[in-house]
Formats: C-alpha cells, sequence, structure tokens
C-alpha cells in the first residue's frame, strides 16, 4: 500500500500537467477503456471503494467532458460509464507516455530487477486473485 501511495503521488502530477487528469481519474478510465463500457457498481467493486465516492468522481468527469452515462439498452434500470471520443484517443496517448515516464524514473533499476519486480507483482495480484486486464503489464523491450 505504501508502495501504492508513493507511486499515485508521482504520477498524479504527469497525469495532471499532461493530460489534464487525476491519478484516481485514470484508475476509472482504464478498466472503462479495457471493457468499453461499465458501470459505477462494477467500478466500485474492482477499486474496491464505495459506490458514492465513484459517483462523485463520474458526476466531476462527466462535467469534464472524460466520460458519458447512457442508458442500457436491454435494462433501462441500469446506466453505463463510457468513454467519450475525445478520452479514447487521448488513452492511446497516455500508455506510451506513462511508460516512457516511468523508466526515467525507474532507470536505476537495471532491466533484470524491472523484470523480477514485475514478475513479483504479478505473482502477488495472481495469488490474491485480483483480475487485473492484461495490459497492466509492462511490455519487455
Amino acid at each position: 500500500l505504501f508502495i501504492k501511495n508513493e507511486l499515485d503521488k508521482i504520477v498524479d502530477p504527469f497525469l495532471t500537467k499532461k493530460f489534464g487528469i487525476t491519478e484516481s481519474q485514470f484508475r476509472i478510465l482504464t478498466p472503462i477503456f479495457v471493457h468499453g463500457h461499465t458501470t459505477q457498481k462494477s467500478l466500485a467493486d474492482f477499486w474496491n471503494v464505495s459506490e458514492a465516492a465513484i459517483n462523485r468522481q463520474v458526476g466531476v468527469m462527466i462535467k469534464k467532458g472524460l466520460v458519458l452515462k447512457k442508458i442500457n439498452k436491454k435494462d433501462l434500470r441500469k446506466t453505463e460509464i463510457h468513454l467519450t471520443p475525445k478520452v479514447k484517443k487521448m488513452i492511446h496517448t497516455i500508455y506510451p507516455q506513462m511508460d516512457i515516464f516511468l523508466e526515467e524514473k525507474l532507470k536505476e533499476l537495471s532491466q533484470k530487477d524491472r523484470e523480477k519486480i514485475v514478475f513479483s507483482f504479478a505473482k502477488i495480484i495472481k495469488v490474491l486473485g485480483i483480475n487485473y486486464p492484461s495490459h497492466f503489464v509492462i511490455n519487455k523491450k
């Protein structure tokens, strides 16, 4: 948890300055990008936060033009969250730039050490039964 919080402190200013979004907003955008759309309940369950917290953040993101809410055509009681076209394009830019940014921050670690860390995190995720999208794994160069 400590490492995640410290990484968030590094990544948040980068995302805010370069893309005008916060790290929290990026965490919400990522599963929507991976799955095409999602619900607030799914986001809350995935990130282990309250639906109220997701609802507040989604409200801010709607005002910023990052996401849209759409009624589910098969079940009119359900609302889906979708990315705006602007954000769909932006996401494709964020990932490569985030890789470059993190590579710069981690340049003191050898490639072998980075691979060990990624392998260890992947093992921890598997042991904990966390269902992370495959794109969270860092590409080997």
